[in-house]
């Protein structure tokens, strides 16, 4: 599992997202809850991301938490399209990669996400 966030990258991945679908930093500050300064000091790497702001923002972005921590900004817009298009409900696909060490790397993201999902339910019943 991830023991620190790296907060530079996943601010950037967050950014460009954002500015891909042409969303105002101020827009969805107000909808965290949060000022225009301070919800842009996440998207630098300037403010430590939580698993909180990190759930937010997912939410907000209706896309998997996991978006903002696996890809790098260049393909973020690519893998959050289709991971939409592709895996929406990945218990009901057979995945052939034709690789072993492939499909085991995918088994490892697919239990890294399941374990953020444990992770933000139990921040959400907190709240």
């Amino acid at each position: 599992m991830f023991s620190t966030l790296d907060n530079k990258l996943v601010g950037s991945n967050i950014a460009k997202l954002r500015r891909h679908r042409e969303i105002k930093a101020t827009d969805i500050a107000s909808k965290l809850g949060l000022s225009e300064s301070a919800y842009t000091k996440y998207e630098r790497g300037e403010t430590a991301i939580t698993l909180e702001f990190l759930s937010n923002v997912s939410e907000f972005f209706e896309v998997s938490p996991t978006e903002f921590l696996s890809a790098t900004p260049t393909n973020i817009v690519e893998n959050i399209h289709n991971s939409q298009n592709n895996f929406s409900n990945t218990s009901s696909h057979v995945f052939n990669f034709g690789n072993e060490a492939q499909e085991k790397m995918f088994e490892s993201i697919l239990e890294q996400n399941k374990k953020l999902t444990a992770l933000l339910e139990k921040l959400a019943e907190k709240l």
